[in-house]
């Protein structure tokens, strides 16, 4: 009996020690009581920094799959300004098409006809190829310039869509 009365005076003090304005101020590890709120105030710090974490995460990974479209874009965008410069090397070489006395008007490139401006010698213009039947697919625009050299500068675009915020631009140039 004497051993409960001891442990009802020790519960006593502990709870009048908690009562207190501060109570952390007078507790110590053997008084429990005073720990109130410590696991929620653990809990809402951890879930704030593992939230920050996987924020921080899902930033990162946004961000590579934003530079990796960009760069499927891009090789699209050259490959259609490659494209375009084959094309017109094949009818300059093949066919004189860009001949400054007898200029071709009309020539074959990406599956359909593509008018060439001949008035505009020595610089002859090909403008909107494209390579697709889409409005949204890849083109490209050549400009030929024929004088002791020939010059041959392609601008591809992943889009035909001039207002397109992701159309991607690359070119190439041939002197020969």
């Amino acid at each position: 009996m004497e051993h409960r009365t001891q442990n009802r005076k020790k519960e006593g003090k502990s709870r009048a020690l908690c009562a207190r304005p501060f109570p952390h101020a007078a507790c110590s590890m053997i008084h429990a009581p005073c720990q109130k709120g410590f696991a929620l105030l653990f809990a809402v710090l951890a879930s704030s920094v593992f939230l920050s974490i996987g924020i921080a995460i899902w930033n990162i990974s946004l961000r590579q799959v934003l530079f990796s479209s960009f760069g499927r874009e891009s090789q699209v965008a050259f490959y259609a300004a490659d494209a375009g410069i084959e094309c017109a090397l094949f009818y300059d070489t093949k066919h004189d098409y860009f001949n400054p006395d007898d200029p071709a008007t009309v020539m074959n490139c990406g599956g359909g006809d593509v008018m060439i401006d001949p008035d505009a010698n020595p610089v002859f213009t090909i403008s909107d190829i494209r390579l697709t039947d889409s409005d949204t697919g890849p083109c490209v625009d050549v400009t030929v310039t024929k004088d002791l050299i020939t010059t041959v500068e392609a601008r591809g675009h992943n889009t035909c869509d001039t207002l397109s915020p992701t159309r991607v631009e690359r070119g190439l140039r041939v002197t020969y």
